[in-house]
């Protein structure tokens, strides 16, 4: 065999299997959206970052108040 017969591109192997793999649809006031899992490290710098953007705006809401 050929060096010039090989694809350009090594195959990727993906990892995982197929039952976990799947994304699940949620109903969402009748419209769907893809749940996938995170990571605990992932759901705690989200909440953290919509924590943060909450503080901010009361603090502009209290500000404008003023």
């Amino acid at each position: 065999m050929k060096r010039t017969d090989l694809p350009l591109h090594p195959q990727i192997k993906q990892k995982g299997n197929e039952r976990t793999d799947k994304v699940k649809p949620k109903k969402v006031k009748g419209s769907v959206l893809a749940v996938k899992r995170m990571s605990k490290k992932k759901a705690r710098k989200l909440l953290r970052a919509h924590q943060r953007e909450q503080r901010t705006r009361e603090r502009i809401a209290s500000a404008m108040e003023v």
